[in-house]
């Protein structure tokens, strides 16, 4: 079983992992719409969706098109401890 804090760790000390799931925790979204929500390159963010999968925190379900991504319920929990702990300055990408 991992350790929540671990997680927690895991995705604040990397800058384009917190900014990812951070526009997730607004809203299901394609790569190309974290992409352009995110400014990180369309490539990078497939590598860090792939990291996230890996970890359990994101999922996607295929669409006609695209995959759309959301956070699972332990991505929640964890984006949850994160605003916790660190407050609203975590709260830099809103998904409109």
């Amino acid at each position: 079983m991992v350790n929540e804090n671990d997680l927690v760790s895991y995705v604040i000390n990397a800058r384009r992992r917190c900014r990812v799931l951070q526009v997730l925790s607004k809203s299901d979204l394609t790569a190309i719409e974290i992409a352009e929500m995110t400014y990180i390159r369309y490539g990078y963010v497939l590598v860090k969706l792939q990291e996230l999968m890996d970890k359990n925190l994101v999922t996607h379900n295929e669409a006609p098109r695209s995959k759309i991504y959301s956070l699972t319920p332990l991505g929640k929990e964890v984006m949850d401890l994160v605003y916790a702990h660190y407050g609203d300055s975590m709260r830099v990408y809103d998904a409109e």
